[in-house]
This record gives C-alpha cells, sequence and structure tokens, in this order.
C-alpha cells in the first residue's frame, strides 16, 4: 500500500525572520510582555499597547493630569531642550535662532511665497514676523518680489546666500536631533514624525495671532 505524500512544512524567508525578531525586540524593550500586547502593538504601528503604568512609570505626573495636558508638557520640556542645544550649536551663525531656521526652511519648501502666509506657517505675530522677514532681507538671506496678480503683496525666495546658510543649519540641527533622538530606532523616529507632521498641519487651522 502506498503511503500518501506528507505535506512540507513551508521555510519561512531568514530576512522576514530577523525583521520580525528585531520587532520584537523593539516591543520588549518598550515594556511589552505578552504575545497578545505584541500583536496589539504591531496593528497600532509600534505604540505601547499594554498598561500604560508600563509604558509611562518614568514620568512622574503622568495619572495627575489629562492626557492631552500631559502631552503639552512633555512637548514644552522637549521643545525647550531643543532650543538650548540649538542656541548653542548656532552661536554665531547667519542663522541663529530655531525661528530664523523655521522661516527660511519655509521658504525653501515654497519659493515665492507670500509673507503674510509665511508668517502664518511660523506662527509668529504679524508685527514680530515681519521685522524678521525684513532683518532676512537685509542680511542679503531672502529677496523679495512683487506679486504681479497683487501687487500690493510680496513673494519671498532664499538667496543663495541663505542657502548657504541653511545647509550649515541642516548639518547642526541634524547633531542637536541626533542627541535628542539618537536612542530611537529608525521605525520610532519615522513614526514620531508622522506625529509631528500631523500635529503641524493641525495648528495650521488654527486662527492666527493678530
Amino acid at each position: 500500500m502506498l503511503e500518501e505524500p506528507q505535506a512540507k512544512e513551508p521555510s519561512l524567508p531568514l530576512p522576514m525572520v530577523q525583521e520580525v525578531l528585531g520587532l520584537l525586540a523593539n516591543y520588549v524593550a518598550s515594556g511589552g510582555q505578552t504575545t497578545e500586547g505584541f500583536r496589539q502593538w504591531l496593528t497600532q504601528g509600534g505604540q505601547a499597547a499594554e498598561s500604560q503604568e508600563s509604558a509611562y512609570g518614568d514620568v512622574p505626573s503622568y495619572g495627575k493630569m489629562p492626557v492631552a495636558s500631559e502631552v503639552g508638557r512633555l512637548i514644552a520640556g522637549v521643545s525647550r531642550r531643543i532650543r538650548q542645544l540649538s542656541r548653542h550649536a548656532m552661536t554665531g551663525d547667519a542663522i541663529d535662532t530655531l525661528e530664523t531656521f523655521g522661516i527660511l526652511g519655509h521658504a525653501l519648501e515654497r519659493p515665492g511665497i507670500h509673507k503674510t502666509e509665511l508668517i502664518g506657517l511660523v506662527h509668529m505675530e504679524v508685527s514680530s514676523g515681519s521685522d524678521s522677514l525684513q532683518r532676512l532681507i537685509k542680511l542679503g538671506l531672502l529677496s523679495e518680489s512683487v506679486d504681479e496678480a497683487d501687487r500690493r503683496a510680496r513673494r519671498l525666495h532664499v538667496t543663495p546666500a541663505g542657502m548657504a546658510a541653511l545647509q550649515v543649519a541642516f548639518a547642526k540641527m541634524n547633531s542637536v536631533c541626533e542627541q535628542m533622538f539618537g536612542m530611537l530606532s529608525q521605525p520610532e523616529l519615522a513614526h514620531l514624525r508622522r506625529l509631528l507632521v500631523l500635529a503641524e498641519r493641525m495648528q495650521q487651522t488654527l486662527p492666527s495671532l493678530p
């Protein structure tokens, strides 16, 4: 009597196994301990899915204030530290503040942007934003031109000098962020970026300050 051939066990691709093991290591490092928690962690894009206490036990005030307030407190603390580090790194440079870096960065992304739109993007008050733009124009980092469709409006462009200053600032800000976020894995860093981009887009829907 002939024996029926037994089905072969499918072999697992080695790169896939290595990737899963890497994800599992990140999950355990975040405080995860169970198989079900790992499944939820994967479906939530690498966010901790176990108890909040295990994920946030090292944050003294967690649980004593609303989550939204806690998020604001944490962002404010990280922002202060980035400002301290960037101020030290940029001392003496053409771009010496995060505000200047933000203005020129947005102008680089949107060539010909209107002055009023740029001030809104960096969330500055109109008067102080206008003063900052005029300072950058006088320094030769920005140039302005009349909008042919509305001659009362002005469009802005980053000059070659502004581009050179931005290249220096990009390198220094990269160093600052390595100090701040160097412990994060690439997937964690990408996830943080997605959340911050979403938060920035939400801010842009808020009314401008007078």
